[in-house]
């Protein structure tokens, strides 16, 4: 890809691929500006109190993203985070050197703080999961469950497309293996994103930064992290989504706020 750097900030460089001409709504390049300096001055400060700092793979201070539309040939996703875009291609990356993001030129003007805090959130899980803590990356499912939370942290809930998850899910959760690969189900994202609000809600605000700071991955993470069996979390996640809304019980625990 040949892209052009369209905007910057003390954070963040935003550089923008060539758009096929008849593309339509494509975001601007004084947009482009606008979105990264919101992400500057809230979502960035938000996500690293949370979660940790970030990769400076290439020791320019500043997180790099690229809006392209290769992530809409791919389809069904406004962004993606490849954690080989961080190595050289002799060690199995692609060679970007860059702690950088993929994002969607055609996006409503709505979607691009919760994508952006979205994409961010996996950029800095893995840092910490592999880079800081010399473990490996967290499986998708708890990845994306994350992600999704951060969306809600930064007010994005409605815009995030968080609700599209959680219909997906309640249509039909016999469907869906909660811990499942994520990719391309968004059952298996509402579940998990459902599963992770239970563990908070019953265990703590401090388990999303626990889950992020360690080396530990999946079931076992959050084991560790909740001191719980896996089993019994399901079981709770599981009354939970049976008894919410339903009036059969006053516990506040056993339905979602």
């Amino acid at each position: 890809i040949t892209a052009t750097l369209v905007a910057l900030n003390n954070d963040a460089l935003a550089y923008l691929d060539t758009v096929p001409s008849d593309s339509a709504d494509v975001v601007t390049t004084d947009e482009i500006q606008a979105i990264i300096d919101r992400f500057s001055s809230s979502s960035l400060s938000t996500v690293n109190t949370t979660f940790g700092g970030p990769s400076d793979i290439d020791g320019d201070g500043k997180l790099l993203f690229l809006f392209t539309p290769v992530v809409d040939e791919v389809g069904g996703f406004g962004g993606f985070f490849r954690s080989a875009s961080l190595f050289e291609t002799n060690v199995g990356g692609d060679g970007n050197l860059a702690d950088m993001m993929y994002i969607s030129p055609t996006q409503g003007a709505d979607f691009y703080d919760p994508l952006l805090a979205h994409e961010y959130q996996h950029l800095v899980n893995f840092n910490q999961h592999v880079l800081v803590n010399d473990g490996s990356g967290e499986e998708s499912w708890l990845n994306e469950a994350l992600s999704y939370f951060t969306e809600d942290l930064i007010g994005g809930h409605v815009e995030g497309g968080n609700r599209g998850l959680l219909e997906a899910f309640l249509g039909a959760p016999e469907s869906f293996r909660l811990n499942g690969d994520a990719f391309a189900s968004s059952g298996i994202r509402g579940a998990a994103y459902l599963s992770l609000q239970t563990m908070i809600d019953l265990h703590g605000a401090g388990v999303p930064n626990s889950l992020v700071a360690t080396n530990q991955t999946g079931v076992q993470n959050i084991e560790a992290v909740t001191g719980a069996s896996f089993d019994n979390l399901l079981e709770a996640f599981f009354t939970r989504n049976f008894l919410s809304a339903t009036g059969l019980n006053g516990d506040p625990l056993q339905t979602y706020g």
